[in-house]
């Protein structure tokens, strides 16, 4: 995922008043009023409808991802709605990723051409057709192989700023692995087993007729069937007949013949020959799991703080024009977006 945050400083234009005794020509006005047409990207070079920091993001560039994101489609139409929609997700998308690139630089972590031309080249090898089939997806996507690229970038700049982040953080100590086993102790908590026999007999007659004779002292052939059982939680996930089972091997006495009980259409006679008592699970056997449980939890947390931060700052450096404002701009006033990670 893309992180939702910014860094490069907004370019801020300071001007400074004429001298009283100074005149503009009516030539270099109108070359200014051209530069100012230009900055606010109002059919002007770049087609400019959004800037993140010193990077121009154009109309040109929203279209073509849009169109990518829409299937390859031919151009956008802005009087429809999901198209409107289509072109805040495009335009997220490019500002969110030169966040990304831009916080990649300024960390040390700049992403190398190299890298990208790698990663570029695995992309083409995983199409089965290889390089025929590779180019017929960027003519099929209206996609340059310089779009591919700058997505490769921004994907390579999360992944180092997700490394980077969770790096920053302590190693997770023996005391709050033993904290956790302590306060945790129900997870580690082995339930009793129960080892038994059982024999399937067709009716309940048949199973009752076979149990008294075995009480009286008759011998029992041999179950055939050997199975176990773990002391459930709750029967409320289990089916009926298996509920049925489960209490009455867990009401049993040892190597007492019990049943019969119904059991998917038959009627079951069983004897319990083993029982494993519920044990704590030591914490020697689980530190390990505690250890990556916890460091897993503090990096979350870490990312979750520092995307915070990051947005904030980036947002501040975002320019959109209107008609252009979506959630990342500084000039959006809408409901607050959902917050984004890395």
């Amino acid at each position: 995922m893309h992180l939702h945050i910014a860094l490069n400083r907004r370019h801020e234009s300071s001007t400074r008043p004429l001298r009283p005794d100074r005149r503009v020509s009516a030539s270099a006005a109108a070359l200014i009023a051209a530069a100012s047409l230009a900055a606010c990207g109002n059919g002007v070079p770049g087609d400019v409808v959004a800037r993140v920091g010193q990077t121009a993001i154009t109309k040109t560039m929203v279209d073509r991802w849009m169109s990518a994101m829409a299937g390859g489609r031919d151009g956008p139409d802005p009087s429809r709605q999901r198209d409107q929609t289509l072109r805040g997700r495009a335009l997220s998308f490019l500002i969110s990723s030169e966040w990304l690139i831009g916080e990649a630089a300024a960390e040390g972590l700049k992403v190398s051409g190299q890298e990208v031309e790698r990663r570029l080249e695995e992309k083409r090898d995983s199409f089965p057709g290889g390089e025929a089939e590779f180019h017929e997806f960027l003519e099929t996507t209206g996609r340059p192989v310089a779009d591919i690229k700058f997505d490769i970038e921004a994907e390579l700049a999360s992944s180092r700023i997700r490394q980077a982040v969770a790096s920053r953080e302590p190693e997770v100590t023996r005391a709050q692995i033993a904290g956790y086993y302590r306060q945790n102790e129900r997870r580690y908590l082995v339930p009793e087993r129960r080892y038994f026999d059982i024999d399937n007999l067709g009716s309940k007659a048949a199973a009752g007729r076979v149990k008294r004779e075995a009480e009286s002292g008759r011998s029992f052939a041999k179950m055939t069937l050997h199975e176990s059982l773990q002391r459930p939680g709750s029967a409320a996930d289990v089916g009926r007949e298996k509920a049925a089972i489960e209490r009455a091997v867990f009401s049993a006495r040892p190597n007492v013949l019990g049943g019969p009980v119904r059991l998917y259409g038959d009627y079951s006679l069983f004897e319990v020959r083993r029982i494993v008592a519920a044990a704590h699970q030591p914490l020697a056997q689980v530190q390990s799991s505690i250890e990556r449980r916890l460091a897993a939890e503090q990096q979350r947390r870490a990312l979750a703080e520092f995307a915070r931060a990051w947005r904030k700052r980036w947002i501040a450096r975002t320019d959109c024009h209107t008609g252009y404002v979506v959630p990342g701009c500084a000039q959006y006033k809408g409901p607050a977006a959902p917050e984004a990670g890395i």
